[in-house]
């Protein structure tokens, strides 16, 4: 999908901490063991399962991609309580939304952390008017 429409777009894979290198991915696909730092300032777009590196990169204003397909349905064991990425649960939804999302961010801007507070505060009402809706 990336290769055949943005020739200018690399991928990569950051295996999580307790993880194996995995030895099946594409050639195609580097694999980067930066720090959750370095991955929030080198990358426009993030795609993973819940996450709280797909988390992080969401309050930095990244676009994100929430894998919620049937081959990692037992992957994960407590989801994130609050919807913070797009979440796609077949092939097709993968690739509308990587589509929409690179189409998006081909200007994106650099990592920018100006007004984190702001962002974590309206992040943090966001979450809490959700938790609120769930209660009523």
């Amino acid at each position: 999908i990336v290769s055949e429409h943005y020739s200018q777009c690399s991928i990569s894979y950051r295996p999580h901490p307790k993880e194996k290198t995995p030895c099946w991915l594409p050639e195609v696909v580097e694999i980067d063991d930066s720090s959750p730092d370095e991955l929030l300032a080198k990358y426009d777009v993030y795609m993973g399962l819940d996450s709280i590196l797909l988390f992080e990169a969401n309050l930095a204003g990244r676009p994100c991609i929430m894998l919620r397909l049937p081959e990692f349905e037992d992957v994960s064991d407590t989801a994130i309580p609050y919807m913070y990425a797009k979440e796609v649960v077949d092939m097709d939804e993968l690739v509308y939304q990587i589509k929409d999302v690179l189409s998006d961010t081909e200007t994106a801007p650099a990592f920018d952390a100006s007004g984190s507070l702001h962002k974590c505060e309206m992040f943090l009402n966001d979450f809490l008017d959700s938790v609120r809706i769930c209660d009523a």
